[in-house]
């Protein structure tokens, strides 16, 4: 993961527009990825109800 990282990165800095711009989508995707995963856990770990997790991230989903 750190290798793909690191390639991404170097080809993002590249003056290659097309590859900057997939670049800056993967970051959003990462970023919008791991705060999912994070509600995600919050809702299974906290909550008492795996139902009332899918019910919040249907909500999460249409938001």
């Amino acid at each position: 993961m750190k290798d793909l990282f690191v390639k991404l990165w170097c080809r993002g800095m590249c003056p290659n527009g097309r590859v900057a711009i997939f670049f800056i989508g993967y970051l959003l995707f990462l970023i919008v990825y791991y705060r999912f995963v994070r509600i995600w856990y919050f809702l299974i770990c906290e909550n008492e109800s795996f139902k009332n997790a899918i019910f919040l991230f249907k909500i999460y989903i249409s938001l």
